[in-house]
């Protein structure tokens, strides 16, 4: 034990927790990206467009992580949204309105790609259009872009997400005698309060698009 150790005993908990955290945040923005990768292979798959696979930066900070994040999420929602823009310029009120209705029979969403594929000619099967609509109505992107933009301005915007391969060893040893205990208390609460609204979002962001996915593979 360090002397320092010996003034400020709780001191190791104190790096365990940071790197607990530290940790799941890591873990937390890895299934971020795996499932967005999820998404835009359906969506390359289901409306012929060519968004491209996005990959997690280990030595860039979580800032920068999530920007990559937010910028595919974000022009997924343009494009989407301006196929959606041109179904409701070209199709009658009535159609388009049935078009966003998720609990509209199949047979009926059948009728209505006869209307749509000559229109946008990216959509060949019914999938295609619950995929618009779930986007379009945000049940997909909407709230993890501003949860995302959160962590992208907190207090931990600036760490290197590849400060959790180095080992609890070496990060122990690292920080020893050169954090004091207050250090240690903020880092802590601010890994706290980013996972307070990054936790959640992720989690839900992840739900939501094997929700979807899982909607259209059974259609």
């Amino acid at each position: 034990m360090s002397f320092s150790d010996l003034l400020y005993p709780d001191n190791p908990k104190r790096r365990e927790k940071v790197i607990q955290l530290q940790q799941e945040i890591y873990s937390l923005m890895s299934n971020n990206f795996r499932a967005t990768n999820r998404l835009i292979n359906t969506i390359n798959d289901h409306l012929h467009l060519d968004f491209p696979i996005i990959s997690i930066q280990e030595k860039g900070t979580v800032q920068e992580n999530c920007n990559i994040l937010i910028n595919s999420m974000r022009n997924i929602q343009k494009e989407v949204e301006k196929i959606d823009e041109k179904l409701k310029e070209k199709l009658e009120p009535e159609a388009y309105k049935k078009l966003h209705d998720l609990n509209l029979p199949h047979e009926q969403k059948k009728a209505l790609l006869r209307l749509v594929a000559p229109i946008i000619g990216s959509i060949s099967t019914v999938a295609g259009i619950v995929l618009i609509t779930l986007i379009v109505k945000g049940v997909i992107l909407t709230g993890m872009v501003v949860a995302i933009g959160t962590v992208a301005t907190c207090g931990i915007a600036g760490l290197a997400l590849a400060v959790v391969f180095i080992g609890v060893d070496l990060i122990a040893s690292a920080i020893m005698g050169a954090v004091e205990r207050d250090e240690l208390e903020h880092e802590i609460s601010e890994y706290e309060k980013a996972l307070d609204t990054f936790r959640p979002a992720s989690l839900k962001y992840q739900d939501d698009i094997f929700y979807a996915i899982i909607k259209i593979e059974n259609i």
